[in-house]
């Protein structure tokens, strides 16, 4: 959300980036269960509230950065 130039692609990228690594380490360390359900998930959350953070700065143009910071 900082990054305002970069494509809606690249933010999710980041963020199933993240998910994927959270994953990864509880799978090495062996810490609660790995699934791809979990990975799917988090990516979808992610994608909803990069969604949601598009549609209000379209409705809010200024204050939705604002209210959301």
């Amino acid at each position: 959300m900082l990054k305002q130039n970069w494509s809606f692609l690249k933010k999710i990228a980041v963020i199933a980036g993240v998910s994927l690594l959270f994953e990864g380490l509880q799978f090495i360390f062996a810490i609660g269960a790995s699934d791809i359900t979990d990975f799917m998930g988090n990516t979808l959350g992610g994608i909803m509230g990069v969604g949601v953070y598009i549609v209000f700065c379209k409705l809010f143009s200024t204050k939705a950065k604002s209210l959301l910071f």
